[in-house]
Parts: C-alpha cells; sequence; structure tokens
C-alpha cells in the first residue's frame, strides 16, 4: 500500500472545521450588499382635463390593452408577433445563455473532480555501459478533487451576480416584448389610416370628375371660358397623384408588420390589402398610477438588476485583495505489475488544503474594484435617468392624447361644414353666380379637411399606443399566454 503524508496533514482538521462553519454560517461576505434604490416619484398623473370621448383613470390598466381597440385583425398580429418576432427571439437567446453563465457560476461552488491514469517506464543504470540494469514500470489509476472554500463569499457574489443578470435579460425580453407589440400596433393604425385617405382621396376624385363634366358642359354652352377646364383637369390630375403616394405607404405598412411577425415582407399583403377601418380607443382609458412605473415597465426594471449585479461585483473584486484557500485530493491504485494494480494494497491516498495570497499586485486590485464601483455609480445614475425617461414619456403621451382628441373633433365638424360649402358652391358654379376659383378653393378645402381628420384620428389611436408602451404594458399578458398554451405545457 502507498500512502502519501505531508506536513500539510497536520491542519487537516483546523481546515475541515472553518469549511464545516462556513457552510453552517454562510462565512462573511466582502464587498456592499445591495439595496434597491428609493426613487421618489409623484402620487399621481397631472392630465389635462378630458373631455372627448376617451377619458384617461388611474386605476390599474389593461394587461391586453390592444384588445381594447376591438379589431379582430390586430389581436391576430400581435398574438403571432409576440411569438414569432426575431428581436424576442434573440431576447430569449441571450435569457438562455445567462442561464448557462449562472449556472458555471454556481458550479464554481461545488468540487472540481477528475479521474485519470498513467503509464510510466524507467531505466535506471550507470553512466557508462554498465553490467546490471534496473528497469521498472508503473501503472497508476486514480481520481483528484480541488475545492476553493468560498470563505470571504468572493464565489457567491459571483453568483449572485449572475442570477442578478439573468434577471436582466428576463426584463430585456419583456422590454422587447412591448416594443414589439406597440410596432405592430402602430403600423397597424397608420395602414389603416393609409387605407382610409385614399378612399377618402378617390372619393375626391369622383367628385372632381363629376366638376371636370360639368365645367366641360358649361364651356361648350360658352358659359365659361378653356381656363376652367384645363384647371379642373390639373385639380383632378393632382388628387389621383396622391393616391399613388398613399399606396407606397399602404404597402411599407404591410411589408413593415410581416417583419415584425418574422415573415418575408409581402407575407401579409393578400391578407391586409383590403381596407378596415381606424382603430378608435375605448371609452374608459385606465392608465395606473405613476409609482407602479417601477414595477411594471421592462427598461426600469432592467437597469436596476444590472445596478444590482453590478454592486455584487464590486465584492467579487473585494474578495482578491484576501487569501484563497483550497482543498484538494488524490486517491487512486498504483503498481508496478499491472496485475496487482487493482489491489487493494496498492491504494493511495493524498488530502491537503492550500493557500494563495496576492500580496503584491501593483495596484491591479485596488484598480479593479474602484472600476467596478465606478461601473455601480453609472448605473444608478442610468436607472434615475430610466424612471425620469418613463414619466417624460407617459407625460407627453397623456398630453397628446387629450389635444389630439380636441383635434379631431374640430375637424370632424369642420368636414361637414365643408362638405355643405362644396355642394353650395356647385350649384352656384352651375348658376354662373360664382366662378371656378371659388367651387376650386370649397373642393380643396373639403379634401384637406377629410384628409386630417383621417389623420387626426389615426392620431389618437396612435397616440393611445404610446401611452400603453410608456406604462411598459402588454407582457404581462404574453407571459400568461405562453405559459397556459398548449404547447407551452408540453
Amino acid at each position: 500500500m502507498i500512502m502519501n503524508f505531508d506536513t500539510r496533514q497536520l491542519i487537516k482538521l483546523p481546515l475541515a472545521l472553518c469549511v464545516l462553519g462556513n457552510l453552517l454560517l454562510s462565512g462573511c461576505m466582502v464587498g456592499p450588499n445591495y439595496k434597491r434604490p428609493d426613487i421618489a416619484v409623484r402620487s399621481e398623473w397631472t392630465p389635462p382635463p378630458t373631455t372627448q370621448a376617451s377619458e384617461v383613470d388611474e386605476s390599474s390598466p389593461p394587461a391586453d390593452w390592444w384588445a381594447t381597440l376591438n379589431d379582430s385583425e390586430l389581436n391576430s398580429l400581435v398574438k403571432r408577433a409576440s411569438g414569432d418576432n426575431l428581436s424576442v427571439r434573440i431576447a430569449k437567446s441571450r435569457i438562455a445563455e445567462a442561464r448557462a453563465e449562472r449556472s458555471i457560476a454556481v458550479g464554481s461552488l461545488l468540487p472540481s473532480v477528475g479521474a485519470g491514469g498513467s503509464y510510466t517506464f524507467n531505466r535506471a543504470n550507470g553512466p557508462l555501459f554498465p553490467a546490471v540494469t534496473n528497469d521498472y514500470q508503473f501503472y497508476a489509476s486514480g481520481f483528484d478533487a480541488v475545492w476553493e472554500a468560498d470563505i470571504f463569499g468572493g464565489i457567491r457574489r459571483s453568483v449572485e451576480a449572475a442570477q442578478d443578470d439573468l434577471e436582466a435579460e428576463h426584463d430585456a425580453e419583456r422590454g422587447a416584448v412591448v416594443s414589439v407589440i406597440a410596432e405592430v400596433a402602430r403600423n397597424y393604425v397608420e395602414l389603416r389610416v393609409a387605407q382610409q385617405r385614399i378612399i377618402i382621396s378617390k372619393a375626391n376624385i369622383q367628385t372632381q370628375s363629376e366638376t371636370l363634366d360639368l365645367t366641360k358642359r358649361l364651356n361648350a354652352a360658352g358659359i365659361v371660358g378653356n381656363l376652367d377646364v384645363t384647371r379642373a383637369q390639373a385639380e383632378l390630375d393632382q388628387t389621383r397623384s396622391q393616391v399613388s403616394v398613399l399606396d407606397i405607404q399602404e404597402m411599407a405598412s404591410i411589408h413593415q408588420l410581416g417583419i415584425l411577425l418574422g415573415e418575408p415582407p409581402e407575407v401579409l399583403r393578400g391578407e391586409l390589402e383590403t381596407p378596415g377601418l381606424i382603430p378608435s380607443p375605448p371609452r374608459r382609458v385606465p392608465i395606473g398610477l405613476p409609482s407602479q412605473l417601477l414595477r411594471r415597465r421592462p427598461d426600469v426594471s432592467q437597469v436596476e438588476r444590472q445596478l444590482a449585479a453590478a454592486t455584487a461585483r464590486i465584492g467579487v473584486a473585494e474578495a482578491d485583495l484576501y487569501p484563497k484557500v483550497t482543498l484538494t485530493g488524490d486517491f487512486g491504485v498504483g503498481a508496478e505489475d499491472f496485475g496487482r494494480m487493482f489491489n487493494w494494497s496498492s491504494r493511495y491516498v493524498g488530502v491537503g488544503p492550500g493557500v494563495r495570497w496576492e500580496l503584491f499586485e501593483g495596484g491591479r486590485i485596488v484598480a479593479n474594484i474602484d472600476a467596478h464601483k465606478a461601473i455601480r455609480q453609472e448605473l444608478l445614475d442610468q436607472y434615475k435617468l430610466t424612471i425620469l425617461t418613463a414619466l417624460r414619456e407617459t407625460a407627453d403621451a397623456l398630453v397628446a392624447f387629450n389635444r389630439y382628441q380636441e383635434q379631431f373633433n374640430l375637424l370632424a365638424h369642420s368636414v361637414e361644414s365643408t362638405r355643405e360649402s362644396v355642394r353650395i358652391a356647385r350649384d352656384r358654379y352651375a348658376g354662373g353666380t360664382i366662378d371656378y376659383q371659388n367651387l376650386l378653393d370649397t373642393e380643396r378645402s373639403l379634401l384637406r379637411a377629410q384628409d386630417a381628420a383621417s389623420v387626426s384620428q389615426g392620431d389618437i389611436t396612435l397616440n393611445l399606443i404610446s401611452l400603453y408602451k410608456a406604462i411598459g404594458g402588454g407582457w404581462e399578458q404574453i407571459e400568461q399566454d405562453q405559459h397556459t398554451s398548449p404547447i407551452a405545457s408540453k
């Protein structure tokens, strides 16, 4: 039997007691303990008075806010995009990467065990042609283990940082979902606005065509000159040219929706080319309280988790100031005769601690600690900035949502008034009491008013989308749907 003992065995018992105490009491943890920053936000929103069709209140917002627009096509697009969008899938891959990094960090708390075998041939003889040689062979096989005792908590701080990184990646995925839902809704509304503007332009083309026919009849009768005919024709051609521009906007929105669904740009053309109504906001729009932004908005949570990870990494850096204690062990069998190698008498055992302390590193360790402290301060300021940005985006969306409702009501009234003006102007032009310029100006006013009203109606819904994106809504419902779907449960 081969037994390897040295002076390291003398401190085996004290080290074991130290390790046991470390496991029972969790040892000391170098570095600062993280505490979520206490950022004060106001207790309520201060939107301007809402006197329009949709009113904002501070009750809890709906998780599936897009469903309040009552558009089944939009609901379908959101559902498909939340699962197939490539940005969301990239975020999911980063979660898997962060989860693996955490497993690596946890693995450092456990012993590293290996196995191996060796064969050695040795020849012992004299310097000059000896008459007698003493050759021998040695066979060995066994296990070895190395474990670093995390006495000062540096490894546990690295696990803590890895866990915070994982949680930050979850928040990044939620942020991607919020952005994708908002972009799908935005492009869908812009598509419907473009289609309604095309319908309005074509209706005005019909009206202007009738005006051109009237002008030609009056010209043939000698009541008006050729100038009126050419101006009516030019106005009709100009309106027709606007349809081409709107067609470009319509196709661009359809193509962008295809990309958001992770599909080729033209895949949705057959599904969305049929014109649809512009989605309208609901009568009641709940948005929650400002303090809820800190829990619901993913980018705020993501930076907060990154701040927690940076705080833990200060402890990882400070652990390098202290000695590192490792415990090594060997167990195996060895013999000169292979046939006797696996006999119990051929076993050998070696156990002992090791200590290494970096006493002089030219300031590298201290500089590394200072660098991580600077990173923590940077993320703390970034956290405060992200909260302020979230509050500003929500406040901007609230103001715009209310003001665009006021604008739309005025434009809708203008459309009705101008439509009546066009009817009167055409009758008077036919009767010869006004010239063509007055009729032309009236028809142009109607086209502008109708077009502006459609755009304004879309702006109301677009700002509702911006409002719900600003408060971080949508990811909760998507996570719930994914967890309860039959595919996710398999």
